[in-house]
């Protein structure tokens, strides 16, 4: 029963690993994604992982230029991640640029709702000195 359990968990890393790997594509080099990557990216975002959906998201935005699509999974991704998710998605969003604005002080204030610490932090700073930018 321990043998499987470990052989889960080494699955779930390698998979978390190669979400990383492919959001880190995506966002450095925009490159295309094979279709092995499309379709493992598709997979973790229908079962309803949170990073899947966020990076299924990118992929739509990034790849295939379909705004519209990329922002219904980061919809899912929104209701389904934790505030270190939603902080980073944060940071994210605000390296894409500006029109993307809205969907990054959409995720710093969830992320500060769910008590991440840092995204309180910012979130406060930004409420009171709205014209001077954030220092975390």
């Amino acid at each position: 029963m321990k043998n499987i359990k470990n052989k889960d968990l080494e699955r779930s890393f390698k998979d978390l690993q190669e979400c990383w790997r492919i959001e880190a594509k995506l966002l450095k080099t925009n490159e295309q994604l094979t279709i092995e990557e499309s379709d493992f990216i598709k997979k973790e975002a229908s079962s309803g992982s949170p990073l899947g959906e966020f990076i299924y998201g990118l992929y739509y935005l990034l790849n295939l230029q379909d705004e519209k699509t990329a922002e219904e999974w980061w919809s899912k991704f929104f209701y389904h991640s934790n505030g270190e998710a939603l902080w980073k998605a944060s940071g994210i969003f605000a390296f894409l640029g500006d029109e993307y604005y809205d969907w990054s002080m959409k995720c710093l204030r969830r992320a500060a709702w769910r008590q991440h610490p840092i995204a309180k932090a910012m979130y406060k700073e930004m409420k009171e000195n709205p014209y001077k930018f954030p220092e975390a």
